[in-house]
This record gives C-alpha cells, sequence and structure tokens, in this order.
C-alpha cells in the first residue's frame, strides 16, 4: 500500500474509532445561534461578538483525537478504546499516523468558523452598540470605513456601522481557533513522555478554564466599586479587543507567523511523535 492510500485509511480508521467527536463541532454552532437568530436592527457589542466559549472545546477536541492515551486512563481505553494498541502493533509509519490525527484536529475545529466566514460573505455589514467610550473611539479610529449612528434625541449615538464588520469578527475566530489549535498540539507532544502527563494536563487545562473566570469576576468587583463619578476612568479595552484591534491593523503579519508556527510545530510534532515510545 503506497503512502496516499495509506493515508486515507489511517484517516477513516480515525474517523471510524471517534464517532463521537464527529458530533462536536456540533458544540461551535450553539455559540453562534444568538447571533444567527437576531434580529436585523439588532446590535451587540464588540466585546460580546469577540469571546467565544467554544474556545475551550478547541482544546478538549485536540487532545481526545491527538493523543486519546494520555486523556484516558487504561480502564477507560478498554470501555472505548481509541485504535492506539492496534496502530502501534501494525507495520504503520508513525508519521502517517500523525498526520491522520492532525488532519482530523484541524477538519473538526476549522469546518464551523471557515464555514461562518463564508457566510459572512454574503453580509459582510456589522452594526456594534458599542457603550464604553474607548471601545468607541477603537473602532471609529482603527476600522476602515466606520461610521457612527445619527445622534439619539439625547445628543448621544452608541451605534457604529462597519462596511466589512462580519469578515473581521469571523476571520478573528478562526486565527483564535487555529492558534489554540497549534499550542494545543505542541503542548499535548511536550509532556507526551512524562510520568504524570495527564495530571499535568488536565491540570493546565482546567487553569486555562478558571483563570479567566477568577480575573473577570475580579474586574467586575473592581467595577462596581466605582463611583458613578468615575464611571469614564473605569473604562477600558479587553484583552479580546486589544488583540483584534492589532490582529485588524497588522493582519498579513498575524497570518505569516500563524501559518509558520503552524507548519514548524507541525514537523516537529510529527518527528517526535515518531520517535516516543508508548
Amino acid at each position: 500500500m503506497n503512502k496516499i492510500k495509506q493515508f486515507w485509511a489511517l484517516l477513516k480508521f480515525q474517523m471510524a474509532i471517534n464517532l463521537l467527536i464527529i458530533l462536536m463541532p456540533l458544540i461551535f454552532i450553539m455559540g453562534y445561534i444568538p447571533y444567527l437568530t437576531r434580529s436585523p436592527g439588532h446590535a451587540y457589542n464588540l466585546a460580546y461578538l469577540l469571546s467565544n466559549q467554544n474556545i475551550f472545546f478547541v482544546g478538549f477536541i485536540a487532545i481526545m483525537l491527538l493523543a486519546p492515551e494520555v486523556m484516558r486512563s487504561a480502564a477507560t481505553s478498554c470501555v472505548w478504546p481509541t485504535g492506539t494498541e492496534f496502530l502501534l502493533t501494525r507495520a504503520v509509519d508513525r508519521r502517517l499516523v500523525f498526520r491522520a490525527r492532525s488532519l482530523l484536529v484541524y477538519l473538526g475545529i476549522l469546518a464551523v468558523p471557515v464555514a461562518m466566514f463564508l457566510f459572512a460573505l454574503k453580509s459582510p455589514g456589522l452594526q456594534l452598540a458599542e457603550y464604553n467610550k474607548i471601545s468607541y473611539r477603537q473602532v471609529v479610529n482603527q476600522l476602515a470605513g466606520s461610521i457612527p449612528a445619527p445622534a439619539e434625541k439625547d445628543g448621544r449615538s452608541e451605534k457604529i456601522t462597519i462596511p466589512n464588520g462580519n469578515t473581521l469578527v469571523e476571520s478573528w475566530h478562526i486565527w483564535q481557533f487555529l492558534c489554540v489549535a497549534v499550542c494545543t498540539q505542541v503542548f499535548v507532544l511536550l509532556i507526551y513522555p512524562l510520568k504524570y502527563r495527564r495530571f499535568i494536563l488536565w491540570g493546565t487545562y482546567l487553569g486555562c478554564i478558571f483563570v479567566p473566570l477568577i480575573i473577570s469576576i475580579l474586574s467586575i468587583s473592581r467595577i462596581l466599586s466605582i463611583s458613578p463619578h468615575d464611571v469614564s476612568r473605569g473604562e477600558s479595552l479587553s484583552t479580546n479587543e486589544a488583540v483584534f484591534f492589532a490582529f485588524v491593523a497588522h493582519q498579513w503579519i498575524f497570518w505569516f507567523v500563524t501559518i509558520l508556527a503552524l507548519l514548524m510545530g507541525q514537523l516537529w510534532c510529527k518527528r517526535r511523535f515518531a520517535r516516543l515510545e508508548q
């Protein structure tokens, strides 16, 4: 069997033993339901559109497909087999095994955001309702073509129309998902040969979930402690917003560095996986 046929055979085998994973992209769609079902005149703020709780599932899916034997205990693997023992006891090129797993990871993770980006091309315009004064100024100044809506009766206007806002937001989601997938892949292969890899893996994963939650709670507490006269002082850009504005201003640099990291990381992980002993 030549390399190409062997690769597709491995890909189909990985899909067959991970049937539950095929349904995981449905979780990604749930995060888009409010966005897809909104009324035509409804507008969200930028921080809401940039945030994505699905980012934790990106790492979860990558772990389940790239290193299922690390994620699960021996007893669990007997109930839900991962196919690892079968692959490693046959004359199979381990580099091809890793390529098949990686392709399955990126197909599952990027299918929904890429589909949403293509959907956004049909209606690229976006209307924001931005109440944060700093975010409002950044949107108007840094996003090309941004048009503030006419002022209301009270002389204020929080709404902004961005001609290509939807495409910018969806390209941000693709970039965000891709970065998490690459980082997860490298991290898994770094801890792969360690004795306590499962504890390190789940400790890090749970930390990535709860640390931002704690920071958000502390931020909310700080905002609530600000007096009404100092509300404007408490306004600031979120981390997502700050990175997003940098991403929009230097898109080609962000994409070049990300694709380079993807290629270099893929080569390194493939060689490392081929050398590791189970």
